[in-house]
């Protein structure tokens, strides 16, 4: 040994113990924390059962969330570097699990769980915080860019996100190449959508901006944030779908001839990794919708990728579905399919727009109602179509196979998407009143519109018919109701239009008779179904609407109160008489000497 070595090593002492008092004292508490928990893992044979990982992690914690308080507080928000560091400790507490796992020999004797256990333990708590912080950091910042009006409405998130996704990535492979539990391939998949959802919240608000970098800068404009998620969930849907049926395929394969009850065996084998899937489909369906409205100024590209978007992870929802039954999974892979369609429907609608109307959300919105309810209907009819055609499936009434069970879900989806279109036939109905800016008045959007909510009108009707389903009897009078409102919204001005604004009580006093009528003649006939609605039309919707308006703004003549009363008596004594009602009879009596009695009075 050198002079110069022996006097390197009689100076380290002193060189430490400066260094030590160059520290401050929450550096100190920092830096004690750690040594008492590693102490307590040295001494953890001698302490009772789980101390001394628990110390071990304590120790660690306190550290490094000490040491993080006082050189990052500042430079990010505390949300973020509470789940970046809680992604670490959860990589850190799964490392050390393995690598204690590779030194235990055997397990113990006495009953206790081995130190791994302990560590692995610690490892999931943190990853649940990690991820529980990573899901309410991106919703924060999603609520902000849907909602909110501040200047942090466009802000992106920060790219170190993905590492603390990767330790958590990193946290449970180890964990599963050490210990090998059916819970594992859940977490990698909700992984998997915090991944996706970090990655669409990178992206700006607005696309063209001049701070665009790197793959950002290199995608079309229309690549928006919403698509990226949309892009980003289906691509895991599939991932999803075709990583279980590999396995699925080794493990039938491995079954031979030493394993043949592996064959008996269900497909899947991982708790909560169906129920995830379906969360992540439905998610994408509520963006295929979102992306519908969006007041961005749409493209045919941007819908057409949706439609490839939606139909890739329609396809692997209804492949699962095959694979192995989930009622869930099978009708959302039929509404990502029909979302497909309506999407295609408006890529086709944008082409047909001119440029200076499809950048006008006003304008553009009624012809992307009309072509949403024109893709809606044909999707209604194709359901409707299948169930019936399913029927052959059945045996002695009873579904053995997958489209036999889907028999029902499909007639389901086919109500949803009429319902659904209802909605969207009133809005496009009233939009002129809602937007005083836009006319929609043309002859093609008088004939387009009213043909595709009489369109859907007579869907419902054959459903009902078919079916007798007095409830599908009501969506098709919705649809004419619809239909009639679409018309007289666009009606111009004239004396006809006039009067039946001014005198609308009487209009539907009137309206009640005719309806009544068709009510009684229905039952005897196959569209018996409508009895129900028609009456409920004629007895309760339309004597409300009118009494509504004796009761509302003053009437434009005298004589209007006591013949709306006395229409609407009429019409319950017609219906009392009918059907042999005493109370209608009553409700008639008191009507007509309430009409009589206004009379005198006027």
């Amino acid at each position: 040994m050198s002079l110069n070595q022996v006097f390197s090593i009689s100076q380290r002492g002193p060189l430490l113990a400066a260094g030590l008092t160059d520290l401050s004292q929450r550096d100190l508490l920092a830096l004690a924390c750690v040594v008492l928990g590693v102490i307590a893992q040295m001494l953890q044979r001698r302490l009772p059962a789980g101390l001394g990982p628990s110390l071990f992690v304590a120790g660690a914690t306190f550290g490094g969330g000490i040491i993080v308080h006082d050189r990052f507080t500042g430079t990010q928000p505390a949300i973020y570097l509470t789940l970046v560091f809680a992604s670490v400790i959860c990589m850190v507490c799964s490392g050390t699990g393995a690598a204690t796992a590779l030194g235990e020999r055997s397990r113990r004797n006495d009953g206790r769980h081995p130190p791994s256990d302990i560590f692995f333990t610690w490892s999931l708590i943190a990853g649940f915080t990690a991820a529980g912080l990573i899901a309410y950091f991106l919703a924060v910042h999603t609520g902000q860019r849907l909602f909110s009006l501040s200047r942090e409405r466009g802000q992106a998130v920060p790219l170190g996100g993905f590492l603390a996704l990767a330790a958590l990535l990193v946290a449970v492979l180890v964990w599963r190449l050490s210990h090998c539990r059916p819970h594992q391939p859940t977490m990698l998949l909700v992984i998997g959508a915090l991944a996706a959802w970090w990655g669409a919240m990178v992206f700006p608000l607005a696309r063209g901006g001049q701070a665009e970098v790197g793959l950002i800068a290199w995608l079309p404009p229309w690549w928006s944030w919403v698509f990226q998620l949309m892009a980003g969930l289906a691509a895991l849907i599939v991932a999803a779908a075709v990583i279980q049926d590999n396995r699925y395929r080794r493990r039938i394969m491995a079954a031979w001839p030493d394993r043949l009850d592996e064959l008996v065996e269900p497909y899947l084998r991982w708790p909560g990794y169906i129920q995830t899937e379906a969360m992540i489909a439905a998610a994408l369906l509520v963006l295929c919708v979102y992306q519908l409205v969006r007041r961005e100024a749409p493209s045919a590209a941007l819908f057409s990728a949706a439609a490839v978007a939606s139909l890739s992870a329609g396809s692997a929802c209804l492949f699962l579905a095959y694979r192995r039954w989930s009622a869930n999974t099978a009708g959302l892979g039929m509404a990502l399919v029909t979302a497909t369609i309506v999407h295609a429907s408006a890529a086709i609608a944008t082409l047909m727009l001119p440029d200076s109307l499809s950048a006008q959300y006003a304008h553009r919105m009624p012809v992307l109602y009309n072509a949403i309810l024109l893709s809606l209907a044909v999707m209604a009819a194709l359901w409707r179509w299948l169930a019936r055609v399913w029927d052959q499936q059945l045996l002695d009434g009873i579904a053995w196979t997958t489209t036999g069970r889907m028999i029902p879900y499909a007639r389901r989806t086919a109500f949803f998407i009429i319902a659904i279109a209802a909605l969207v036939a009133f809005q496009m109905a009233i939009w002129p009143q809602r937007i005083p800016e836009v006319d929609d008045n043309t002859a093609g959007r008088i004939v387009c519109g009213t043909g595709a909510m009489l369109l859907f009108a007579l869907i419902a009707a054959i459903a009902a018919r078919q079916g007798g389903s007095p409830a599908l009897a009501a969506m098709s009078l919705v649809f004419v109701a619809a239909a009639a409102l679409f018309v007289f919204v666009r009606l111009p001005a004239s004396a006809l239009r006039g009067w039946l604004v001014q005198y609308d009580a009487v209009v539907y006093s009137v309206a009640a008779l005719p309806i009544l009528g068709l009510a009684e003649l229905v039952p005897a006939t196959r569209w018996r179904a409508f009895a129900v609605p028609l009456w409920m039309v004629a007895l309760l919707l339309l004597p409300a609407g009118a009494l509504t308006q004796l009761l509302g703004a003053p009437l434009p003549e005298g004589w209007v109160k006591p013949l709306t009363l006395a229409i609407l008596g009429a019409v319950y004594g017609i219906a009392g008489l009918r059907e042999h009602r005493r109370a209608f009879l009553v409700l008639a009596g008191v009507l007509i000497v309430a009409s009589v009695t206004t009379l005198l009075r006027a």
